[in-house]
Order: structure tokens, then sequence, then C-alpha cells
């Protein structure tokens, strides 16, 4: 695990991330695959209006970061010709972001020159319009490939360990619109947002993560009221594994007839529930959802 770093939930790490934009920071943020810091940071930098490169580290060859030597026919000197996505600086144009993604996957070749452009915004000397950096990583242990990043590296970060919580992604998940069966299903299975493989299971390919469930979401977003359970279960547990799946259809098969309710409250205007009904919490969390999704289209 990481030793002696704070951990912060997902609406705490939008703060620092955006502070960060703002402010011409360097943030590393380190966490389990598929918990959303990447996605996250594309969305705070796209809520900061502001111009980014997205690196993957995991690809590159130290070519790829410090550019290419070239001679220069009149002085006879050697430079280097940096990647063309790499904005110069520019005093007239608001500071871009760079996205330094898989930093924990890195060669060791790649992190003694990201020293310079994390400290200086500069490679090889070059001066470039970078105006904050973020970084995002997988934990040691969870079977990523993951090896030590550079502490002279993280020296130059705030560095934070992003943990899960379920009313974080609920708020998300209902602003981005996804699918409200999978929303309701996980309001009444909050343990099944993230959930690692048993220890030593290196191939549980399959496994809750909030990515997974937005993927599944999507999957059933393509699906209609003719499509079986059966099916949509198989889609689930491609995503998230069988085990979540088997629970997710069991769930679906008791709240299948509500599709049927929100057509005729769309269509007619009847009250999705009887007079004298008490429906249970999470009903009425589905309906107002998959409600306000019809209404919109409608």
């Amino acid at each position: 695990m990481l030793t002696g770093v704070q951990s912060v939930d997902q609406s705490t790490l939008w703060e620092l991330m955006a502070f960060s934009v703002e402010n011409g920071g360097n943030l590393m943020t380190f966490g389990d695959a598929g918990i959303g810091k990447t996605e996250m940071a594309l969305q705070v930098i796209a809520a900061a209006k502001r111009k980014h490169v997205y690196l993957n580290l995991s690809l590159l060859e130290a070519p790829d970061l410090i550019g290419l030597p070239t001679v220069d026919e009149k002085t006879g000197r050697a430079k280097y010709a940096l990647p063309e996505q790499f904005p110069q600086a520019n005093p007239d144009e608001l500071g871009w972001v760079l996205l330094v993604d898989e930093i924990d996957k890195a060669k060791p070749e790649l992190q003694n020159p990201m020293l310079e452009l994390f400290q200086f915004r500069s490679i090889n000397g070059v001066k470039l319009n970078f105006h904050a950096i973020l970084a995002t990583g997988n934990l040691p242990d969870e079977l990523a490939h993951s090896q030590t990043v550079s502490h002279a590296l993280t020296n130059r970060c705030g560095v934070y360990r992003v943990t899960h919580s379920y009313d974080a992604w609920q708020e998300w998940a209902v602003q981005a619109q996804v699918n409200p069966l999978v929303v309701g299903f996980l309001s009444q299975n909050t343990n099944l947002l993230l959930q690692r493989p048993p220890s030593g299971e290196e191939t549980a390919y399959c496994h809750p993560t909030p990515r997974a469930w937005t993927l599944a979401a999507r999957d059933l977003d393509a699906t209609t009221e003719k499509t079986s359970v059966e099916f949509q279960e198989l889609l689930v547990a491609g995503r998230v594994g069988n085990g979540a799946a088997t629970k997710f259809k069991v769930w679906l098969e008791h709240y299948r007839h509500i599709a049927p309710k929100i057509t005729a409250l769309v269509k007619d205007g009847t009250h999705p529930f009887e007079k004298g009904e008490s429906p249970s919490l999470d009903r009425v969390f589905v309906c107002g959802i998959a409600g306000a999704d019809a209404i919109m289209e409608a």
C-alpha cells in the first residue's frame, strides 16, 4: 500500500484537482483501476476551459517525451525536436494542463526528464506552455504491473490516494444520466460499487468498479423493454463479474415492471404508485430517475 499518503474521496479529489489547475500546481493521484481518476481529471480540465495534452506513460519511450536530436546546418550544433503536441511557451495564451496517466508504469528513462517538466515546465531547457500537471497511477498491490515512482518526482507533487464514496459517485451518475437501473441497484448495494478481486486471484478479470458499472450502464442503454433479463444480466456480467451480475438480475426481475409505469406517467400522467401503496425507498428512487429521464426525452 502507500505509506503516509492521505486518502480522499472523489468529491475532495475534484476540489484538489481544480485547485491545482487553477493555481498551477502538480497533483499526483493513486487509486484502484476504474475508480475514475483519469475521467475526473479530464472533466476538471474541461470545467476550467483549458487545453490539455494527454500522455500515457505506459506506451512511451524516452524520445516520445524528450524529442529527437537534430543538427543545425549553420552552427553544427544539436538540438531536440520536441513532440508536436507539446505547446511552446506563449504569454498570450492561457496555460495548458498536462495530464500524465499511468505514471506508475513509466520506464525509468522517462522519470528523469519528468523531473524537469514537473519543476520547470520545460524539456531540455525549452519552455513549454504548461500551467499545471495532473498525474495518475494505480496502487502497488492491485495486479496492474506497477512499479515504484521516483521519490524525487513525487516530492514535486501533492500526492493523494483516492478512495470511493457511493454518495459522491451517485451525485455524478445522476448528473451524467447513468442508466437508472444501475444507479437504483447500487443505491441498495453500495458495497458493490467497487470490489477488489479476492487475494491471489490474478485472473479475476471482471469485478465491480465505478468504470465497469458505468460501461455496463451504457450497454443497458442500448437494450429495450423486449430485451430479456437474462441477456441484460449477461451484459452486466461481462463488465462486473458473475457475482454482482447475479444480484443485479434478481433486483432487475423485481423492478422490471417499473418501465410500464413510467410509460403511463409520461404518456397519460398516471401516478406510478396506486393510492395507499407504500413503495420502498429504492423503488421511488428508480422511478424518480427513470421518470425524469423519460420526461426529458419526450
